[in-house]
């Protein structure tokens, strides 16, 4: 909506811990903020392993 409807020219950076999943970035989402706080509360970091890996699936 931000991006498409609304015509948004800007970037768009995610809260801290907001990112369980790396497919936020098919949604619109730019750049990742806390990646340490993902590990804290996900386990994981999706768009430090995941979303290079989907990338180079392609």
């Amino acid at each position: 909506m931000l991006k498409g409807d609304w015509k948004y020219p800007g970037g768009v950076m995610s809260d801290w811990g907001a990112t369980p999943s790396w497919e936020f970035a098919l949604a619109g989402l730019d750049q990742e903020s806390g990646a340490q706080m993902d590990r804290v509360m996900w386990k994981a970091e999706p768009f430090t392993t995941d979303l290079p890996a989907a990338l180079a699936d392609g």
